[in-house]
């Protein structure tokens, strides 16, 4: 699945809680969050790689 269609699919809770957490993982250094992406999954693991492409990064 695509990252539009994962959007797409996403309800309003699921997108609130997404942007949330992005806001939370902001203040974390990308080495910090690549390492804790390898140890979650779901929502948590999207945010922080959303959080990485905004930082340039290719995840």
């Amino acid at each position: 699945m695509d990252r539009k269609t994962a959007e797409q699919g996403r309800s309003l809770t699921q997108t609130e809680d997404l942007d949330r957490l992005k806001g939370q993982y902001q203040c974390v250094s990308d080495s910090v969050l690549l390492k804790w992406m390898q140890a979650v999954t779901g929502t948590h693991r999207e945010a922080m790689a959303a959080v990485l492409r905004e930082r340039g990064h290719a995840v």
